[in-house]
């Protein structure tokens, strides 16, 4: 927002990590398990909070080929009963015609969404969140919460200040 900074931009919307060198790239192929580094290009837009997360697949590179059903089902089972996230049944993901970054401001929650292509055998894992809520701050009141022994959730569920 610094038009003094020297990564200001007045572009509404742009790509980083072109290279595919982000920082967060191992720590994505270490929690997925994945044998091979996953593509991962993010972006910043402008608005003051709110995140849309993707990870693209190749299901057809993936040793056991997982039809998209299959990918959803290993992250709705993982996600059960999690408090703070969720993964949207496959028709809903299907039903969209877009993804607003912003619909999940003010909670501490993330929504997983599945999209795909089961004849070119490709799926994209977007993740939505307030980067601000869900994020790092949202992320230290949690376990701060946890350390202390207090329920995790304490000041985080419903609508928090914006």
């Amino acid at each position: 927002e610094d038009p003094q900074s020297p990564e200001h931009t007045a572009d509404a919307f742009r790509l980083y990590g072109l290279n595919l060198q982000h920082k967060h790239v191992p720590e994505i192929q270490c929690h997925s398990g994945l044998s091979h580094r996953p593509i991962f290009v993010p972006s910043v837009a402008r608005f003051r909070q709110g995140m849309i997360v993707q990870v693209p697949l190749q299901l057809w590179s993936l040793p056991t080929r997982p039809k998209p059903a299959e990918v959803h089902a290993a992250l709705a089972d993982h996600y059960r009963g999690q408090r703070f996230v969720s993964v949207a049944p496959l028709e809903e993901a299907a039903g969209l015609g877009r993804l607003e970054p912003e619909f999940l401001n003010g909670t501490n929650d993330m929504r997983i969404f599945v999209f795909a292509d089961p004849s070119a055998e490709q799926a994209v894992v977007c993740a939505v969140l307030d980067n601000l809520g869900k994020g790092a701050s949202g992320a230290a009141v949690q376990n701060l919460n946890i350390m202390l022994g207090y329920d995790a959730a304490s000041g985080l569920e419903g609508k928090l200040a914006a």
